[in-house]
């Protein structure tokens, strides 16, 4: 059996504006803690382009995170991105309906098929790697469309042309070449329906493949392969029983997994349970079934989810020690490969305020070990 691995994810700069954590004694208490990986946001590619330095600013962070001997992974939002799409508005999806998506939360998505997103997003991903040297990069919001925390709000969400992705003019040029048909060209909306209706499947199977070599470019184009960078992706957690199995992962976000892995070297579900509004039984379905897809040579992870967000329509308003117990003895028991805690900013803020989660999560690192 492989190591396992504990990784916990920082968003945001609190550790130093809020708690007053020097970048040294930051990476000595996370080491403390006892997780080996640290999952940190980067800056925007957009951003980055414009100003260099707030890269280069990270770097003294980064190092201390690696003096303290933990690994280092780098997050990317790939097709999630307002300031990518101001750049490049063409590259704004459209559904099945023939709209576009302009409203939150789906204003910042990005049609994954886009060359000049896929080449811009390779030069920051080199960037990053030059300049903050990291052990790993980790890529989220690498799927089509979807507000998968919309989704879980009711136990039979009702999927429809609003959710299915994407009917741009270069998706469907780009499909009707590759299947070898002719559509109508009497509107979006006709061609979409023409295309669920009579070429489902190859459809599907297109959309995946075009998913998976949009991250191959950018980890290829970006070095990150030749360097032998590890490479994380943040995966949509349901199995294919869910809503009526209709596969959601691979049919309405386009991730299939078996044809990732060819990619990917670890795949995080992101089980976040209150958001999810499931049992953590369901969570073993969860664990086997990505164990099923994939070669035994890649690690699957779970996150683990320290804070209630998106509270109310049914979820539950708040996380418990007796929930983080019962949901983290779940994921290890399923046979994943470790937890991707999420994230230090509220275990910080539980700790500040008394609370007794951090002395959980200690005890559930060591149960790993």
């Amino acid at each position: 059996m492989r190591n396992a691995c504990i990784a916990i994810t920082i968003d945001d700069q609190q550790w130093s504006t809020i708690y007053g954590l020097h970048h040294v004694s930051a990476a000595a208490a996370l080491r403390d803690l006892g997780v080996d990986s640290v999952v940190v946001r980067a800056p925007s590619p957009v951003r980055s382009a414009s100003n260099p330095r707030d890269v280069l600013a990270d770097r003294p962070w980064v190092e201390s995170l690696q003096n303290a001997g933990l690994r280092v992974f780098v997050a990317i939002d790939l097709f999630d991105d307002r300031a990518l799409l101001e750049r490049f508005p063409d590259a704004r999806p459209v559904n099945a309906l023939g709209e576009q998506s302009w409203a939150p939360p789906l204003d910042g998505a990005i049609c994954p098929t886009h060359d000049g997103v896929i080449e811009l997003l390779s030069a920051h991903v080199a960037t990053l790697l030059d300049v903050l040297a990291p052990d790993g990069v980790t890529l989220r919001s690498a799927h089509f469309p979807g507000f998968w925390p919309d989704w879980t709000i009711e136990p039979d969400y009702p999927f429809s042309g609003e959710d299915q992705w994407c009917f741009c003019d270069r998706c469907r040029a780009a499909f009707a070449a590759d299947a070898g048909i002719t559509l109508s060209g009497v509107s979006i909306g006709s061609d979409a329906a023409g295309i669920l209706a009579l070429h489902r499947q190859p459809w599907l199977i297109w959309r995946a493949r075009r998913l998976t070599l949009a991250i191959d470019r950018v980890l290829t184009a970006s070095g990150a392969r030749s360097r032998g960078i590890e490479t994380m992706l943040a995966t949509l957690p349901f199995v294919a029983a869910d809503f009526g199995g209709i596969d959601v992962r691979r049919t309405i976000g386009g991730q299939d997994l078996a044809m990732l892995a060819g990619a990917i070297d670890t795949f995080e579900l992101v089980t976040e349970m209150q958001v999810l509004n499931r049992h953590p039984v369901w969570l073993g379905q969860v664990v086997r079934e990505a164990i099923r897809q994939l070669p035994g040579s890649r690690s699957v992870l779970c996150a683990l989810q320290i804070s209630p967000h998106h509270q109310g329509r049914n979820r539950a308003s708040q996380i418990d020690v007796g929930d983080l117990s019962v949901t983290a003895d779940a994921i290890r028991q399923a046979g994943a490969d470790g937890l991707v805690l999420s994230s230090w900013t509220d275990l910080l803020a539980d700790q500040f305020a008394g609370g007794r989660k951090t002395a959980l999560v200690r005890e559930i690192i060591a149960a790993w070990s």
